[in-house]
């Protein structure tokens, strides 16, 4: 529903938590900064990948948050809840 709602950008806030669980221990004093970081250069990539990708054109940041997005949320999907 975020992702219908605020577009594919929000695939970043449903990215970034799940990746996060796997890498860090269950300590929120870790986990809400990495979050917030993780994002932030998530982003920063995504834009540089849009940016780079078709030279003289720019793609729309989207596009890859998008893609990175529909990827990640297929492998939670078939990984099962369980493994989250």
């Amino acid at each position: 529903v975020s992702v219908a709602i605020a577009g594919s950008i929000m695939f970043v806030g449903l990215i970034i938590p799940n990746i996060s669980k796997k890498l860090l221990p269950p300590n929120y004093k870790y986990l809400i900064p990495f979050n917030a970081i993780s994002g932030a250069i998530l982003m920063l990539l995504s834009d540089i990948i849009a940016r780079i990708i078709i030279q003289p054109l720019e793609l729309p940041i989207g596009v890859i948050t998008a893609i990175i997005g529909a990827i990640t949320l297929i492998y939670i999907m078939r990984k099962g809840i369980q493994s989250i």
